[in-house]
């Protein structure tokens, strides 16, 4: 069965460039190529070239981005290869379908960030010791707060000593095993 109850959203077929004309204009020589009209910041995810004063891109609302000088190059992408960053979600991802009748139960999403543990071990001799080593990452988990279902994990670093003791006394969450969507049977 489609993910779609009726036909796909159609900006996943925008073949469009997007570019932003206030910071960037066609290369003139080169077709596809992108130069900056001045100073500006450039999305790390979606390419959107936007003002030097916004801290998160106005398309996206991602917080990625990199400084750009007047006359860079930058390449323009297909509107079609983020549009689904740009769709706020509604519904929780965790729906329940039952096998016989096709009824899907879903909830609406309800956004959580949780301080989590994350502990990587590298395993025997990966790094020339016989003890396996590990490390442990602190960072936000988004979940829903409806069902603790968990999608990602942001402003991750490493954890401070007083953060892994917090974390082996229970006081700071493990990170979920497995980020939504999880496959029917297996748990979060």
């Amino acid at each position: 069965m489609s993910v779609y109850q009726r036909a796909p959203p159609s900006d996943i077929d925008d073949n469009t460039i997007a570019w932003n004309p206030k910071f960037s204009k066609p290369h003139g020589l080169e077709k596809g190529v992108y130069v900056t009209t001045g100073p500006c910041r450039q999305c790390k995810y979606c390419n959107w070239t936007f003002s030097l004063e916004e801290k998160l891109c106005p398309e996206c609302g991602c917080p990625n981005f990199r400084q750009l000088k007047e006359n860079q190059r930058i390449d323009a992408i297909p509107r079609k290869y983020v549009a689904q960053s740009k769709r706020k979600l509604f519904y929780c991802w965790n729906e329940i379908e039952d096998g016989m009748t096709g009824e899907r139960r879903r909830h609406e999403y309800s956004e959580a960030k949780i301080p989590v543990i994350y502990v990587i071990t590298i395993g025997k001799g990966a790094s020339g010791s016989e003890t396996p080593e590990v490390y442990y990452e602190h960072c936000l988990e988004i979940r829903c707060k409806v069902c603790n279902g968990a999608y990602q994990r942001v402003s991750g670093r490493n954890a401070t000593p007083q953060e892994v003791q917090d974390w082996k006394a229970g006081k700071i969450e493990t990170a979920t095993k497995m980020l939504l969507p999880v496959a029917p049977g297996e748990s979060q």
